[in-house]
């Protein structure tokens, strides 16, 4: 008896975690946008329909989002259009959360290169955009 109230005491005083934190794999485009990621928000609307191998987490405490996906086609090109422009790595708020998946290099206070990653600043989705140079690779955060 003791042994159970000691475990229930250290999972509430861990933070819940379990609760506020939301992670998701989506094989493609088609399982994204029926989940829950999708329809809460979570994700941004313009990812390509060709988007494939698709990270998502979420945290709802701070309302902060993840997300990493591969690509083919001009995705890039449509940041170039949609977002005001390429934004230098000194300008930018790095993510607040973190995933095995994530690169140490886009997490907290950072000092990632600007010969790592094209970066974009989108305000359509209050969010940053990172594809590194030579792939089809994007990772998206907002804090």
């Amino acid at each position: 008896m003791n042994r159970l109230l000691i475990i229930i005491i250290l999972f509430f005083l861990s933070g819940c975690d379990f609760f506020e934190r939301h992670d998701s794999h989506f094989n493609d485009y088609a399982e994204l946008t029926n989940s829950q990621s999708w329809k809460g928000g979570w994700v941004p609307k313009l990812i390509p329909k060709d988007a494939i191998n698709i990270q998502e987490s979420h945290d709802i405490d701070t309302n902060s989002v993840i997300l990493a996906f591969d690509f083919s086609g001009n995705f890039k090109d449509q940041l170039d259009k949609i977002c005001d422009s390429k934004t230098g790595y000194a300008d930018i708020q790095f993510a607040n959360i973190n995933a095995k998946w994530w690169p140490n290099s886009l997490t907290g206070s950072s000092f990632a290169s600007s010969h790592e990653y094209h970066y974009y600043f989108c305000p359509y989705v209050e969010g940053y955009f990172a594809i590194p140079f030579g792939t089809e690779k994007v990772y998206y955060w907002r804090s």
